[in-house]
This record gives C-alpha cells, sequence and structure tokens, in this order.
C-alpha cells in the first residue's frame, strides 16, 4: 500500500494534488491529480484523476519506448457530500464526528483503549485512528483519512501495482 508524502516540490497548483511513496525499487513516487466539480444540488462531488511516476523533485518520469509520463488510464469517482457536511468525514485528512457502534458507549469514564479526552476540539495531524473525547461538547472525534484522500490512495496504488506487473513481465521476456 501507498504511503502519503509532503514534501515534494513542483506540485501543480489550483486542483487537489497528492504524492505517495509506492515503494518500488527505483525509489520512484506517484502523483495524482484530481479534478472535482460539485453536482448541480450540491449532494456530489465527482472527480475524475490519474497517477503518473514522478521523481524526488517532482518531475514526471517518462516511458523510455514512447516518452510519455509512465501512468494510469484516467478514472471516475464520486464523493456523497452529506457525510462532508455532517462532519462524519472529510474531504482531507482531519478530525470527524465519530459515532459509536450500536451499544458502545463513549464518555469521560467510558473511552476506549487509546483515546484521549479534554476539553475543546481536538487538534494536531495524529495517526489515523486516533481517538480523542470532548468532555465539554460530549463528542467523542476520530482522526481520519480524508475522502479524496483515499481515492488518491487508490490510484498510487493502482500505478504500483501497474508497474510491479510490468516488471514481472519483463524479466519473464514477456
Amino acid at each position: 500500500m501507498s504511503t502519503p508524502v509532503t514534501n515534494i516540490p513542483n506540485r501543480p497548483a489550483g486542483k487537489p494534488v497528492f504524492d505517495f511513496d509506492i515503494g518500488n525499487s527505483n525509489s520512484d513516487y506517484a502523483r495524482v491529480v484530481l479534478d472535482c466539480n460539485k453536482s448541480a444540488d450540491g449532494l456530489t462531488l465527482y472527480c475524475s484523476g490519474w497517477a503518473y511516476v514522478i521523481d524526488a523533485n517532482g518531475v514526471p518520469i517518462l516511458d523510455t519506448a514512447t516518452a510519455a509520463p509512465i501512468a494510469t488510464a484516467d478514472g471516475n469517482n464520486t464523493v456523497a457530500l452529506s457525510g462532508v457536511l455532517a462532519q462524519t468525514h472529510t474531504l482531507y485528512d482531519g478530525w470527524c464526528k465519530y459515532m459509536p457502534a450500536s451499544g458502545q458507549t463513549i464518555d469521560a469514564q467510558n473511552l476506549p483503549t487509546g483515546w484521549t479526552s479534554g476539553s475543546g476540539a481536538p487538534t494536531g495531524t495524529p495517526a489515523y485512528g486516533t481517538g480523542y473525547y470532548d468532555t465539554a461538547a460530549d463528542q467523542p472525534w476520530m482522526y481520519t483519512e480524508g475522502l479524496l484522500n483515499a481515492i488518491g490512495r487508490g490510484y498510487a496504488d493502482q500505478l504500483a501495482a501497474q508497474i510491479d506487473t510490468a516488471a514481472k513481465l519483463a524479466a519473464l521476456g514477456i
């Protein structure tokens, strides 16, 4: 699975852009650019995107045979915005209101293992799945991967698999 990277330069402006370490033997990275548009009723976000290989400076790596970027095909995704509006989901990595499972009680005296609590909204960028209970608002929160980040990760993972398959086929002389 690809790992988000935030320090690669030369990021395109004006669109959601995500960089990932795809863990291949060439130490390449994947850059995912999404083009997102809201539906007319404002309830859905339509995104198209693709991933391409970049080096540590953010420069696309070209295929030696075609001189085109090594990339995935374009894809399309949709995001229902109701969860974002309710703060139970987020477009980018962040804190979301946590909805306990049926029968689960979360309060200052009944925190799940590893959770912390305090008075006021949570801050910081901890690991995904980190829980926090706001005692002032009686509200549990969880740090989650954003929906656009998850879409980007999907394209990066697809690119990594595509590169891995090409390398295996080349090793077989195919």
